[in-house]
This record gives structure tokens, sequence and C-alpha cells, in this order.
């Protein structure tokens, strides 16, 4: 059986309509648990992450490429209204077609709610084979 990862099973309503400064410039994608350089760019936390294993401690941003940053130096964002922001962003599941499912719902939407979706039995790590 496999795992189901979901935030690949929605996409934005709108995304033309989102804020670019709430856009990372590493997916292009509204910012995913943002966090921020010394320099004040902000990006997904995972997409930093990654970057960071293949390319160095170096920001995406051009004036910042001769300017070494490691893991300790980001700082995550926990301004109340830029998460609010994020998480109140309208989406839509790809599984079975629900609309306007604000982001930061999702995930009780696809344990609850999706009608379509499969999921593990809770006993799961017990080895129940059911889903």
């Amino acid at each position: 059986m496999t795992t189901i990862i979901l935030s690949t099973n929605y996409e934005y309503m709108d995304k033309e309509s989102i804020d670019k400064d709430l856009f990372c410039d590493y997916c292009n994608n509204p910012l995913a648990d943002p966090i921020s350089t010394p320099y004040n760019h902000t990006f997904c936390r995972g997409c930093i992450e990654s970057e960071f294993k293949k390319s160095g401690s170096t920001c995406a941003k051009a004036e910042c490429k001769n300017k070494s940053t490691t893991m300790n130096d980001l700082i995550p964002i926990t301004e109340r209204i830029v998460l609010n922001m994020l998480d109140r962003l309208p989406v839509k599941c790809t599984v079975c077609g629900t609309l306007n499912i604000q982001r930061g719902s999702f995930e009780q939407h696809a344990a609850k709610f999706c009608s379509k979706l499969t999921v593990n039995c809770p006993a799961a790590d017990l080895e129940c084979p059911w889903s």
C-alpha cells in the first residue's frame, strides 16, 4: 500500500490572484512552512533545505549569491497574519473535486471528509490490512 502525501492532492483555485510575496522562489508555489534568510528572503522550508543539500549554503536571490548562509541562520516565519493568509488560500481537492477548501484545513478534509481518498486503517501500525 502506498503512503499518500496530502500536499500533492490539492491545487490552488486561482493561483494567479495570490499575492506574489506569498510565493517561494524555488518551487513557485505559495509558501509552505515559510522560513526566512538573514537577508529577508522567504522560502518554503523544504525547498531551501533541498537547495542547501544540492548546491550549498546560498540563497536563490541574485543579490545573495556571494553570501553564505547556514540552516542555523534561517528564521521560521511566525507572524500570525502571514500564516493565516497562507492557511486561507482556497484549494481544490484533486482526488474528489471538492472546491474552496482552505489550505490550512486540507489535511482535515483528507482525513475525515474526502469521499474518494484511500487511507490506511488507524491500526495500520498494528499491521491491520484494511484501508
